[in-house]
């Protein structure tokens, strides 16, 4: 379960993300959010996720989750390879050793471990990412905007992943993907005017947004 109790989410600069809301996201369901660009998508999942407190209200939590899922910002770019999983890893509550050789397995690394994190491209430092936040078995995944690695090459086996971890655990994807959620995710929300506003499916989602966005 992930209960907001008249919680309030509110951006670093000050900016009210979402009204005081309550709302109770129950065990094992994939709830789907659809927000626009520069909506506060990321705030508001490491809110959801216990990163960050609400500025107002609660957020109430079963066990731990972490934002994760193509997160490559948890691999610190002026780090090695190996040094950045290593520290990633642990933030993450894994087992180091194991958990990065499993993620380099995991992407059939081939370049040396002292490689800088910053010289690999977007993709690569996601799949990496990807592979080490994956391992985790929280009841919940909170995924910032995309699920999986925009990447070709892993595209079946990052899914095969995901397909797995979500037979034990609920997720919650906020994005402004409107294939991603209608794929997924089956109770559906607009975050619209600082409302979390619920949507019967994707069009009326669309429509929802797509008003919200004009009256802006």
């Amino acid at each position: 379960m992930i209960g907001l109790r008249d919680a309030v989410i509110t951006a670093p600069n000050g900016r009210i993300l979402l009204a005081p809301t309550t709302e109770t996201f129950l065990e094992n369901e994939r709830i789907g959010i659809l927000a626009a660009p520069s909506s506060g998508k990321t705030t508001m999942a490491q809110a959801l996720a216990g990163l960050v407190p609400p500025s107002q209200g609660r957020i109430l939590r079963q066990g731990q989750q972490t934002t994760i899922l193509g997160q490559e910002n948890i691999l610190h770019p002026h780090m090695s390879v190996a040094g950045g999983l290593d520290v990633a890893a642990r933030l993450l509550g894994l087992e180091s050793n194991m958990a990065v050789h499993k993620a380099l397995k995991f992407v059939d690394f081939s370049l040396p471990l002292s490689t800088r994190l910053s010289t690999l491209s977007p993709i690569a430092r996601s799949e990496l990412a990807f592979a080490l936040s994956v391992q985790r078995t929280d009841p919940w995944i909170i995924a910032d905007d995309r699920l999986l690695p925009n990447s070709p090459k892993l595209a079946a086996k990052a899914e095969q992943a995901l397909t797995l971890r979500l037979k034990t655990a609920g997720l919650v994807l906020i994005t402004k993907n409107v294939t991603q959620i209608g794929r997924v995710c089956d109770r559906l929300f607009v975050l619209a005017h600082r409302l979390l506003i619920p949507v019967p499916d994707i069009r009326m989602a669309q429509t929802v947004l797509a008003t919200s966005l004009e009256v802006t």
